[in-house]
């Protein structure tokens, strides 16, 4: 979907209500509707939105890899694992409705292997690093990428 002037025209009309959603940690957290609106409106397709997110995801994975190589306790660096591994999901996802050709995909997926390797090799020890290399998701076929 491209934006044109109208869209943009049409989300400065809008009326938006942003939504709280406060949690005892979290105390500000809420909706902020009028900045997706404008976001929405600056982009020039949406595709390049979900690049974008796909592209954070990916950093938040390979931050999140990085720091399970040097984290202290054997139990800190197993938890940046499992939110490398959420994060890298969400990346995946992203990076497969960015593009229909799978390019961005590729990549993403290439790049998260090689930073979770690195990560299992050096932050567990070699037989849960066996056991968790053999659980980690194929990579995908031609078809499969194509399938998104």
């Amino acid at each position: 979907m491209t934006v044109d002037s109208n869209h943009k025209r049409r989300a400065t009309k809008v009326r938006t209500s942003d939504v709280s959603l406060p949690l005892a940690n979290m105390p500000g957290l809420k909706t902020d509707v009028k900045a997706a609106l404008e976001e929405l409106c600056s982009k020039s397709a949406i595709k390049t939105i979900e690049a974008q997110t796909a592209v954070k995801w990916l950093s938040r994975a390979l931050a999140a890899y990085a720091l399970a190589r040097t984290a202290p306790l054997d139990s800190v660096r197993e938890t940046w694992v499992e939110h490398a591994s959420d994060f890298a999901s969400e990346a995946r996802e992203h990076a497969a409705l960015a593009d229909s050709k799978g390019e961005l995909l590729a990549r993403v997926c290439k790049v998260l292997a090689a930073a979770r390797q690195k990560s299992l090799v050096e932050t567990l020890p070699p037989s849960r690093a066996e056991a968790a290399q053999s659980a980690a998701p194929e990579p995908l076929t031609k078809n499969q990428k194509n399938s998104y």
